[in-house]
């Protein structure tokens, strides 16, 4: 399966582009950037597409990193160790708690 790396095709070599937040994707027989496979700038990967942010039922993964990040199923028998409260319309995500506020 052909992909693009950080800018480089890793069965040609060439370079290739993969999209503003994507840093590396699987590329299309015509060698067009597919679906994501790793998201950058602070962006999290959900079915192929970086996101600024997870939609419900999905929590961001507690990396801090900027490359990498990605949008997890809550798992809702993890309760426990996953808080969600809505007040605010802002979402703050830390190691083992998500808080989103209206």
């Amino acid at each position: 399966v052909a992909a693009c790396i950080q800018r480089k095709n890793n069965v040609t070599n060439d370079t290739c582009s993969c999209g503003n937040q994507c840093r590396s994707c699987l590329l299309n027989i015509d060698q067009t950037a597919g679906p994501c496979i790793e998201c950058r700038n602070a962006t999290y990967l959900l079915a192929g597409a970086c996101l600024n942010s997870c939609p419900l039922p999905y929590v961001h993964s507690s990396t801090t990193s900027n490359i990498g990040r990605e949008c997890l199923l809550l798992d809702l028998t993890t309760l426990g160790q996953v808080t969600t409260a809505t007040t605010k319309a802002t979402t703050t995500t830390t190691r083992a708690a998500t808080t989103t506020a209206t």
